[in-house]
């Protein structure tokens, strides 16, 4: 195990290039989006065009956004891929707010998260951080990764909360 408080925080890991050209994409669909709104709403002689076009766009608007969601990010710095790291969660106004149980990296509540929504299940919160090992830098920002628990903590938990 790496001890992480050695590593350095930066504000940005990915590679620049590549991400500037993803958001120029994200804003020129959105802007055929617009403008063939625009055009049918303002000529109405133009309305198959338009609406081919605007309905290409959403669906090359929604491919990148999956793939841009699933792609391997790379270091800016030496082009490796980034791994996610978890760090300690410190307990701030939300997580007092929430009924659980904090051990170790994790916060354990009941929360609605996933594909079903609908259903309030036990779940484990970490605050998880892009890092690059080999440059031994992490990002400053983290986001909350939601995944489920096992049977076993599950009973370990209700039975430390409801006793």
């Amino acid at each position: 195990m790496t001890n992480l408080d050695t590593y350095n925080r930066v504000r940005s890991l990915e590679r620049k290039r590549l991400f500037t050209l993803v958001n120029l994409c994200y804003t020129s669909l959105l802007l055929c989006v617009a403008g063939s709104v625009a055009s049918i709403a303002v000529v109405n002689s133009w309305y198959v065009p338009a609406a081919s076009l605007a309905s290409v766009s959403i669906l090359a608007f929604t491919s990148l956004y999956l793939w841009d969601r699933h792609r391997p990010k790379h270091c800016q710095f030496c082009h490796t891929a980034l791994s996610t790291i978890n760090r300690p969660i410190h307990l701030d106004r939300q997580y007092l707010s929430m009924q659980g149980l904090k051990e170790g990296d994790y916060f354990y509540t009941k929360c609605r998260w996933g594909a079903n929504r609908f259903v309030k299940r036990w779940t484990k919160v970490s605050n998880r951080y892009n890092a690059c090992h080999r440059c031994r830098l992490t990002e400053e920002t983290a986001y909350k990764y939601y995944e489920s628990i096992t049977l076993q903590e599950q009973q370990r938990l209700e039975s430390a909360i409801y006793k």
